[in-house]
């Protein structure tokens, strides 16, 4: 579960405006082909906005390590495979382009599919849980077998990485 509040679109852009210009936050916009709604700007030819996927690199001790989270905000296009796609991808660019060897992700207790999600199919692990936060952080180092899995197996072809 998310603690994001609905934004206007002016207040959305706003947003990814003050992300593109912060070096410790990185952003992928989830567009889905098939849905109608939200389609805004050059990325309507590709599909409307489902939701987002995130990076925030916040550990002074590790520059390599980040927190990643994602959120399908459009509850019609949930458990069809754009979050793990969307995932993939974003582990993609964090390994090539931002050198990160490892991810923590915070998830809510109560939100199984996502912890399911990052366990079952990506292979993370879970290090500590606060009941008084009602969350489970789940970490990923990254081995060579599962950046060679991710850098394999594409979006269209999603694999349990064991």
């Amino acid at each position: 579960m998310t603690a994001s509040e609905p934004l206007t679109l002016d207040e959305e852009y706003d947003m990814q405006k003050s992300w593109h210009d912060d070096e410790k936050k990185c952003t992928f916009i989830i567009l889905a082909p098939t849905f109608e709604k939200n389609r805004v700007g050059v990325s309507a030819k590709w599909g409307g906005m489902i939701g987002d996927v995130n990076l925030f690199f916040n550990d002074h001790d590790d520059p390599h390590s980040a927190e990643i989270e994602i959120m399908v905000a459009e509850s019609s296009c949930r458990r069809q495979g754009y979050g793990l796609q969307a995932l993939i991808l974003m582990i993609r660019y964090a390994i090539t382009d931002l050198n990160t060897t490892r991810l923590t992700a915070k998830i809510s207790i109560q939100n199984t599919s996502s912890i399911v999600l990052f366990m079952d199919k990506l292979g993370f692990s879970e290090i500590s849980r606060s009941e008084i936060f009602g969350e489970v952080t789940l970490e990923k180092v990254f081995s060579s077998e599962f950046v060679e899995w991710v850098m394999k197996d594409g979006p269209a072809e999603f694999a349990r990485f064991e």
